[in-house]
Parts: structure tokens; C-alpha cells; sequence
């Protein structure tokens, strides 16, 4: 009688167990609730469990690599990371503008933990459940925060006594915000996949509907611009699986949106009730047309911030300038570099990448849209810990429920050999 087994192709079967631990489940879920939920954010109850949390499981996935034979150099990368960045941020008196990072690098753990030891599917789709559904709570505050001020969100750009009043009212700001645009791909993942539950996949459509309009009511240009560029990609990315073919379609759209950028920027302008975004809006409409100096606007600012970063970088190219006041404070990975040194920063963005990597091999157009999103985001904008929830917890936990093209092949394979050998 003919068998059918399925031999599953992993990397380093000996190191993966079936499936999370409860301890690990519940340390996930506490960290992402932390950096999710507004009033947490302050409390600092909350942020020494946090560290503690993220301490036992840098131990434990210290163990699990020491384990595996194909992953041992993150015994040594991560804590000499870690060691680097606080040693020389001690040393020249500026450890305090770096504790985002350190905690944002410190979350990658989790994704090495979920990497080595994925959900079961029930706890996959129970914490992306807690996730949306938790979301959702803080944006319907964040929402009710901005009827009585409009201009909350970007009042909590930084950490300040009215910030931490708006946090109170479980409103959310900056890291809230960007958090979720980096959480909505995910949502659209899930969305669009017929496999998962009915009930995830409404409470997922909720979820994305609520970014989309908090997003476009926060004041935040660049997120508004962000969400539009992920779906756009997400779509294209969705029916069109070749490399090429999505070029092709974003040159397309990027040449129709050069021709029509005129009637485009007027239909947004008159659909957008926000005033900064519409102040913003106008702005690029206006410098489209050659009608207005962009001296003293935010783009000049953002301009004259990148360009202070990369004259630092060249002029000091390998130790970097040791130090947070010179640098443009505009784009985390130009400041890092700017402050580290172009080695360090290729050390920095090489080993969170390779983190990722482990789950952008699954070919999936949520993972792709929210990486990129991410460099983008990265590349333009300031770090706060936030990312860390949302890229190194979330997305790798929605990343293991779908199957890597290489393990898939593999599976394939090993029916057909066992089939082989049974006839």
C-alpha cells in the first residue's frame, strides 16, 4: 500500500521546537500591549517589565542559538551591538537619546525567539486578535481625543507634560501612529487571505479602515503618504508576482502621477479636512508649479536636516562624530551613521536585516509592503521603540502562518520521494 509523508526542508530542525511557549506567548503579548497602548507608554511599572521581559528573552534565545549550529554568531553580534552602542553613547554623554534604539534592537529577539520557536496556528491567530482588537480600542480614544483637539497627535511628537496628559486620555502620538502604518500591511495580509478565519479576517478590515482614517486625521503627512504608497504597493505586489512586472507598474503609476500631480494634489486638497496636511498639500502643489520659495517650510527643514547628516558622515566617515546635538535628528539611520560611523551602521542595519530576513524569504506581498515601508520610514523619519513592537513581535508571529517558498518546495519533494519509494 502506497504512503504519503510529508518531509517538511527547515534550516535547523534540531533548534525549532513545535510550537511558542506560554511564558514567551505572554511576554509577547505584554511587550506589544506596551508599545501599543498610550498610557502604558509612561508608566514606569510598565517600561521596567518591559526590560525585564526583554532581558529573560535575550536569555533564552541566547541558549536556543548557542543550540544551533548555523546560528551561534548571534551569541557574539547582538550583546557586542548592545555593548558598542551603550559603551560609546556613556562615554560621550549621549545615552539618553539613544535608549530607542537600544530597545528597538533589543525587541529583535523576539523575532529570532519566533523564528526558532514558532506559534501554533491558535496562537497566531489568537494574538493577532488581541493585536487588531487592542489597536482598535487606543484608536477609537486617540479619535475621541482629537474631537475635543484637533491637534493632539502631533502635539505628542515628543516626550513633554502634554504629552503624557493626551497619553492619560489614551490617546496616541508619534510612535502610535507609525506603529500601526507599519502594522497595516499585516492587516491587509490577512485580509486578503482566504485561509484565515472569518472573524480574524473582519476584525483585520476594522482594524485597517481605523488606521486609514486616523491616519488621515493625525496631521502626519508622511504617514498619510506612507499608507497610500503600502497599498498601492500591496495591490501591485498582490497580482503581480514578477520583480519586473512591478517595476514596470510602479514607473506606470509614477509617470501617470508626474502628468496628473496637479489635479491629483487639488482633488486631496479639497477631500482632506486636516489643516497641516492641507497646508502641506498646497505647499508641494505650489513648488510643482514654481509659485513659492520653500525657504522655511518643512521641506527646506527636512532638506537642510538630511544634508547636515550626510556633510558629518563624510567628514568623518569611520568613528563618526560621537555625538547626538550635531546631527539633523530627522532620519534614524543617517543620525546613526553620523554619530557611529558608516562601519557601525552597516553592522547595525546588516544585523537587523539579517533578523528580517528570516521572514522576508516567505514571498508574500504584506511582508514585502511593511519592509519596505519600514526602510522608508527609517530612512525619513526618527526611531522610537514603537517599530520594535510592530517589526520584530508582530510581523514575524504573521509571518509564521505562511509557508516559505523553499520549505513549500521541500515538502513537495519529499511527497514525491516517499511516493517513489511506496510504489
Amino acid at each position: 500500500m502506497m504512503t504519503t509523508t510529508s518531509v517538511p526542508v527547515l534550516p535547523d530542525p534540531e533548534s525549532r521546537t513545535p510550537h511558542l511557549g506560554v511564558l514567551d506567548f505572554l511576554l509577547y503579548t505584554f511587550l506589544l500591549l506596551w508599545c501599543v497602548s498610550p498610557p502604558l507608554n509612561y508608566s514606569l511599572f510598565c517600561r521596567l517589565g518591559a526590560l525585564a521581559a526583554i532581558a529573560l528573552l535575550a536569555m533564552r534565545i541566547m541558549l536556543k542559538a548557542a543550540a544551533s549550529k548555523g546560528n551561534r554568531w548571534l551569541i557574539i553580534t547582538f550583546p557586542l551591538l548592545i555593548a558598542i552602542v551603550t559603551g560609546l553613547s556613556l562615554v560621550f554623554h549621549f545615552f539618553i537619546y539613544v535608549i530607542n534604539t537600544l530597545i528597538f534592537l533589543s525587541m529583535s529577539v523576539c523575532a529570532w525567539n519566533t523564528y526558532f520557536t514558532p506559534p501554533s496556528p491558535t496562537q497566531r491567530r489568537l494574538f493577532l486578535t488581541i493585536t487588531f482588537a487592542v489597536c482598535l480600542f487606543w484608536m477609537y480614544r486617540t479619535y475621541s481625543v482629537l474631537g475635543i483637539d484637533p491637534h493632539a497627535m502631533r502635539a505628542m511628537i515628543r516626550a513633554s507634560e502634554e504629552s503624557m496628559y493626551y497619553a492619560s486620555l489614551g490617546a496616541g502620538g508619534y510612535g502610535f501612529l507609525y506603529a500601526l502604518v507599519l502594522m497595516f500591511p499585516a492587516g491587509l495580509g490577512v485580509v486578503t487571505n482566504r485561509k484565515e478565519p472569518a472573524s480574524l479576517r473582519i476584525l483585520a478590515l476594522v482594524f485597517c479602515v481605523f488606521t486609514a482614517v486616523l491616519t488621515s486625521k493625525s496631521g502626519y503627512f508622511l504617514a498619510l503618504l506612507l499608507l497610500i504608497f503600502s497599498i498601492l504597493f500591496f495591490i501591485i505586489n498582490q497580482f503581480a508576482k514578477n520583480r519586473v512586472i512591478i517595476l514596470g507598474f510602479v514607473l506606470v503609476f509614477g509617470v501617470i502621477g508626474l502628468v496628473f500631480a496637479d489635479d491629483i494634489l487639488e482633488f486631496l486638497i479639497r477631500g482632506i479636512d486636516v489643516p497641516g496636511i492641507r497646508r502641506k498639500l498646497h505647499v508641494v502643489q505650489q513648488m510643482l508649479n514654481n509659485d513659492v520659495d520653500v525657504e522655511g517650510s518643512e521641506f527646506a527643514n527636512r532638506s537642510e536636516r538630511y544634508t547636515r547628516d550626510i556633510q558629518l558622515i563624510l567628514s568623518s566617515p569611520i568613528w563618526g562624530k560621537l555625538s547626538f546635538d550635531a546631527v539633523g535628528k530627522h532620519s534614524h539611520l543617517l543620525d546613526f551613521a553620523a554619530m557611529f560611523g558608516l562601519p557601525m551602521a552597516f553592522f547595525y542595519v546588516h544585523f537587523c536585516w539579517r533578523t528580517l530576513k528570516n521572514f522576508i524569504n516567505r514571498h508574500n506581498s504584506a511582508l514585502s509592503t511593511c519592509i519596505l515601508t519600514a526602510i522608508f520610514l527609517l530612512s525619513m523619519n526618527s526611531l522610537t521603540y514603537q517599530f520594535g513592537g510592530a517589526l520584530f513581535i508582530l510581523l514575524p508571529i504573521f509571518a509564521s502562518g505562511i509557508k516559505d517558498t523553499a520549505e513549500a518546495d521541500g515538502q513537495e519533494t519529499g511527497k514525491i520521494e516517499q511516493e517513489t519509494k511506496g510504489a
